[in-house]
């Protein structure tokens, strides 16, 4: 993928070209992301602690729940 360039200093324009007062800068422009290039291990790994943060949270909720009505029901 192609630098980008910035001016080091005050940018103007004259005649529609611009003109810099320091000096042109080379920056590096990361390429765009790609889901190819992601890891399936790591990915599987972020997947399941996801699930068991949400699994986990679900199941006690629903045990509260349950421990709840019961308790009602005395």
């Amino acid at each position: 993928m192609p630098d980008s360039i910035r001016c080091i200093g005050e940018l103007t324009t004259v005649s529609g070209y611009p003109q810099c007062s320091g000096q042109w800068e080379v920056v590096f422009q990361p390429p765009p992301f790609d889901p190819s290039q992601l890891d399936p291990v790591l990915l599987s790994q972020a997947f399941g602690a996801g699930f068991v943060l949400v699994a986990t949270s679900f199941v006690v909720t629903l045990g509260a729940r349950i421990f709840l009505n019961f308790l009602k029901s005395l």
